[in-house]
């Protein structure tokens, strides 16, 4: 169906039941959301912009850095319905097994998960951009009759790939009318948790205000490193703790390097705390990063 703007109508769906909520219609919210409706499964997307990149929604991206500062952290992350794939180049670069590596002369290096951990899902995700299957290494030069450079075995070289149609919301524009049920200008403003650990509900705002709750059976979070932990630390489980914080990363008070603090999410719209009628507004949390862990990680990004 068209998608639905909820600063024009209240949502339709009060009624209804999906399988999957999925907040965020960038690159991540809509490989799943399609990748969902393939197996059957009913889904509702939520975006807190509208169509196509507009002043008025990217100012929500605004933040107060206090580390390892992010060039253009409000216009390099798109608050729109296809999200950054709108600016992208649809550039893939893997990453490589040095990336994961605690190395003692970069500052904060190491993952928390191997390397292999993530790679099984390289094919899967440029099947999704539409890129081809060849490797990265080897299978470009035969394709071109070349030989590999006789290079030392210490110097790494690898190819980049691009998506012949970066733009997700044209490449699955079909599908994201058709399959899924697609709502924008809606800000997630509250998560709601039952007592066991579970959320069971969101609460959502249009620009003017206007809140409505949606009953969920499955939440996915797809808005990004930045605003995702923004949504987190700003929501309580019944018991007053962080929701989402049960692996000790999410703790808002030992965060100590990159830091972010989004300034506003939908100007004089606060965010609600889940255990508490008082507002909380974006600028209530200092965002450190993305996952806090005793061990360093990496802050490398790929595309």
């Amino acid at each position: 169906m068209p998608y639905t703007d909820l600063d024009r109508v209240d949502l339709p769906y009060s009624g209804e039941t999906f399988d999957y909520v999925i907040v965020g219609s960038g690159a991540v919210g809509i490989m799943m959301g399609v990748e969902l409706t393939r197996k059957g499964k009913k889904v509702l997307l939520l975006e807190s912009g509208r169509i196509g990149e507009h002043r008025d929604r990217q100012i929500d991206n605004e933040v107060v850095q206090t580390g390892k500062r992010l060039e253009n952290a409000v216009w390099g992350r798109k608050r729109a319905v296809g999200g950054t794939t709108i600016a992208w180049g649809g550039q893939s670069l893997p990453f490589r097994p040095v990336d994961f590596s605690r190395r003692d002369w970069v500052s904060e290096s190491g993952w928390p998960i191997p390397f292999e951990d993530l790679s099984a899902y390289y094919p899967r995700a440029n099947a999704f951009m539409q890129i081809d299957a060849l490797d990265y290494h080897e299978d470009i030069f035969k394709m071109f009759g070349l030989e590999r450079p006789s290079f030392d075995a210490a110097i790494d070289f690898h190819f980049s790939k691009w998506a012949p149609e970066p733009d997700f919301t044209k490449v699955y524009a079909r599908t994201l009318e058709r399959d899924l049920q697609v709502v924008y200008n809606a800000m997630l403003t509250g998560l709601i948790p039952d007592g066991n650990g579970r959320i069971t509900g969101v609460e959502v705002s249009n620009h003017a205000g206007r809140r409505q709750s949606l009953k969920v059976n499955q939440l996915l979070l797809a808005t990004g490193g930045i605003e995702s932990n923004r949504i987190l630390l700003n929501n309580r489980d019944l018991n007053g703790a962080v929701i989402g914080d049960h692996s000790g990363w999410l703790d808002a008070v030992s965060w100590t390097t990159l830091g972010f603090r989004p300034v506003s999410s939908f100007r004089n719209i606060p965010m609600h705390s889940s255990d508490s009628s008082t507002p909380m507004s974006a600028g209530d949390v200092n965002i450190r990063n993305a996952f806090h862990s005793p061990k360093p990680i990496s802050r490398s990004s790929s595309c």
